[in-house]
């Protein structure tokens, strides 16, 4: 009795040194699966942007690594939309936008760059208004068609000068861009799903599929559910409210709340380094500045970092790893100093 007793934990040893060994086969030669990887480069790839320590741990254990914001290939379109507050009434199409980048123009007015997936195009996009140089910097890495109207000299000039960009000028385009009666001019020019469409017809657009945000994981850092940003005018004031059941900002430009629902609110530090003619704004957007992300009630402070025109935003946290995101859209305000920027818990 004895002696079958010693044969049966004999036999339990064995089967079970076998079954962690098949185990560990397994998961050694098994490659991970997320609901991202067609779009994903290379699990290389994703694993540079982390520190060597996290990667270590990442290719011990086989976890997935922070998923890239463009974890599909898109069609990027991109959009100058006017923000003057005679204008924000009628806006239309912020919400299916994926970015959405802020800039100043003459007056201390901001303008938007919005981009979307041209699968996802909404069903209009407007108010269209002029286009300015420090706009393509942002534009010509992530986007492959830009729709405007007019725009000052130099960037008219420049727009022309990107062969990877289709450039479409709606003041010369009055069938594709149309006037809204319901708009206060000049205010009113506006472009359809339909008339895009017919612009694109026959182009070979640049398919996006780069690693231009990652998103990762709850956020360390203070509490900030409440985001306020100084424009010296009640009506271009902007203020950010953490929705926590919705997971987003709801934003309040001057006295009106936008449609938009972004996720991730990044403020960048650009210097004006001159005004020209008519006030218009001079921005360098090579080089380096500081930066805030607010996102899931939280802020964290990094630095964002381009060496090259045609090269995107690098966007690095505190410790100079990549800076990760949330899920869902990203609106970039660049504003000449931080120090525009309060909030609290």
């Amino acid at each position: 009795m004895r002696g079958k007793q010693y044969w049966c934990i004999a036999c339990a040893t064995i089967f079970a040194c076998l079954f962690l060994i098949g185990v560990g086969i397994l998961f050694t030669h098994i490659p991970v699966v997320n609901e991202s990887s067609q779009g994903d480069p290379p699990a290389t790839e994703r694993e540079a942007t982390l520190s060597s320590f996290e990667t270590g741990i990442l290719s011990r254990l086989r976890l997935p690594v922070p998923i890239p914001f463009f974890s599909k290939k898109r069609e990027v379109l991109s959009f100058i939309v006017e923000n003057h507050e005679d204008a924000r009434p009628f806006q239309k199409g912020l919400e299916s936008a994926f970015l959405i980048q802020e800039f100043l123009v003459e007056g201390m007015i901001s303008r938007f760059v919005v981009y979307v997936d041209r699968s996802d195009f909404p069903k209009q996009i407007g108010p269209i208004r002029s286009l300015r140089p420090y706009f393509l910097s942002g534009i010509v890495p992530w986007s492959s068609a830009l729709f405007y109207a007019g725009g000052s000299p130099e960037a008219l000039e420049q727009v022309l000068t990107f062969p990877t960009l289709y450039a479409f000028n709606g003041l010369g385009l009055p069938n594709h861009f149309l006037r809204d009666p319901a708009s206060v001019p000049p205010h009113d020019l506006f472009v359809d799903r339909e008339h895009v469409e017919d612009l694109l017809k026959e182009k070979d657009l640049h398919v996006t599929d780069s690693n231009l945000f990652s998103v990762g994981g709850f956020p360390s850092g203070s509490g900030a559910t409440k985001v306020f940003v100084q424009f010296f005018n009640p009506d271009h004031n902007v203020t950010y409210i953490y929705d926590a059941l919705g997971g987003g900002y709801i934003r309040t430009n001057g006295h009106l709340v936008q449609d938009a629902r972004p996720s991730n609110v990044l403020m960048m530090e650009v210097p004006i380094t001159d005004v020209g003619e008519y006030g218009r704004l001079v921005m360098d957007t090579i080089g380096s500045g500081p930066i805030l992300l607010f996102r899931n009630g939280k802020v964290q402070s990094g630095t964002w970092v381009r060496a090259f025109e045609d090269q995107p935003y690098l966007f690095l946290d505190a410790d100079g790893s990549t800076l990760l995101f949330s899920k869902g859209q990203i609106w970039m305000m660049v504003l000449p100093t931080l120090e525009r920027v309060e909030w609290s818990e």
